[in-house]
């Protein structure tokens, strides 16, 4: 049986959650309040701060570098839990209105699997 929440047709998010679950009806309120929207901002302009501040050849070892290495993962984590948010309460793909049936959810995910890619490669070589 189909519902409609905000104008999403679907059955299950993710298999977990029906349309029309209070869970996700939470979570669309979450994900769709400028508090959340705002939160998320913020932390795009801390994720560009600390990019600005990296240098290709500061040693690895220096506080400075470590702190930029911590920073980021705590980013990249606090990222994941947006996508994963989003994609409980709008669907990942079937959906209208799915999470990567909008251009800038995708360039989100896309980031998000790349800075994790970056992040384990980074741990494999001893950064981090």
């Amino acid at each position: 049986r189909q519902g409609n929440l905000h104008g999403l047709r679907t059955m299950k998010s993710r298999g977990c959650f029906g349309c029309l679950s209070r869970a996700r009806k939470v979570l669309k309120n979450v994900v769709t309040h400028t508090w959340f929207e705002s939160i998320v901002l913020g932390l795009i302009l801390l994720s560009s701060v600390t990019l600005a501040m990296e240098q290709p050849m500061r040693p690895p070892d220096e506080p400075l570098a470590i702190q930029l290495v911590v920073t980021n993962t705590v980013l990249v984590v606090c990222f994941t839990i947006e996508c994963a948010l989003k994609i409980a309460a709008m669907g990942f793909i079937m959906p209208k209105k799915a999470y990567l049936r909008d251009n800038w959810n995708v360039l989100d995910f896309t980031i998000v699997v790349v800075s994790w890619i970056s992040v384990f490669r980074g741990t494999r070589n001893g950064v981090g």
